[in-house]
């Protein structure tokens, strides 16, 4: 068994005798060992398949969850850091007009779509002041 091919043909030729714990090192690979896995699930009873079905769909929906639940982490950090951005713009133009700083515990309580207004509130009375030469 030179080739791939080889091995595949060994395969079919000899697949409802080997022995999956046992493969000849040609064998043992993983193409040939999931090809095994597949012939004993095709060749197993009714009742055998649905319970190999069920925990394939239990492993799958476990592993959906996961996902998703990292998905969601991963998107609430960045929104955790759009906030942490938009709270050190708010304080960097609460400086430049010598405003007292809003604590950051009272920003971070507020929405985002607020932090995005106090934002645009006090870029345009930078922008107000630099127009006015003050």
């Amino acid at each position: 068994m030179a080739t791939p091919l080889d091995r595949w043909l060994y395969f079919l030729r000899h697949a409802e005798n080997l022995d999956t714990a046992a493969l000849p090192g040609t064998l043992d690979v993983p193409e040939i060992h999931r090809a095994l896995g597949d012939l004993q699930m095709m060749t197993q009873s009714e009742l055998e398949r649905e319970r190999y079905e069920s925990r394939l769909k239990l492993q799958r929906d476990i592993y959906t969850a996961l996902k998703e639940a990292r998905d969601e982490g991963e998107e609430k950090g960045r929104q955790e850091e759009r906030r942490d951005g938009r709270i050190e713009r708010i304080h960097f133009l609460q400086r430049l007009l010598r405003q007292g700083l809003t604590p950051v515990d009272q920003l971070q309580k507020q929405a985002p779509a607020d932090l995005e207004r106090l934002v645009e509130q006090l870029e345009a009375q930078a922008l107000a002041r630099m127009g006015n030469g003050s």
